[in-house]
């Protein structure tokens, strides 16, 4: 599973060393795993089976289409961030969810426009 990009995408989950009480929670979060139309069944099995030996609250959503919007067309690539903010409008209070993805995906940093990454997430 070596060849598996994992876009993880943390939403609505406190850091751990927040002392912010609006990110405090006294109940668990449920990770919902997101895979893309590119991702076989036999990796996102894996990828649930796995994560679910280490937290018992995953969910394990159907495969979705990439969203054309986040598609960078000058580097045949897909935008992380624009997956992260389709992704972020589906999901619920209480949850966080992980995109999978084997198409290659990039961010901006700094003054490069399109670098490169193998996964993004963002921490409130």
């Amino acid at each position: 599973m070596n060849t598996l990009l994992l876009l993880f995408i943390f939403l609505e989950l406190s850091c751990n060393n927040t002392k912010d009480e609006k990110y405090i929670s006294t109940t668990s979060v449920i990770i919902n795993i997101q895979p893309f139309a590119d991702i076989s069944k036999e990796e996102k099995d894996y990828v649930f089976k796995e994560l679910k030996k280490v937290y018992p609250y995953v969910e394990l959503n159907q495969s979705i289409e990439l969203p054309q919007s986040a598609y960078y067309d000058k580097r045949n690539r897909y935008r992380a961030d624009s997956l992260i903010n389709y992704l972020s409008r589906n999901t619920a209070d209480g949850h966080v969810t992980i995109g999978l993805i084997r198409k290659d995906i990039s961010t901006t940093k700094g003054s490069i426009a399109d670098w490169g990454v193998i996964g993004l997430g963002f921490c409130p």
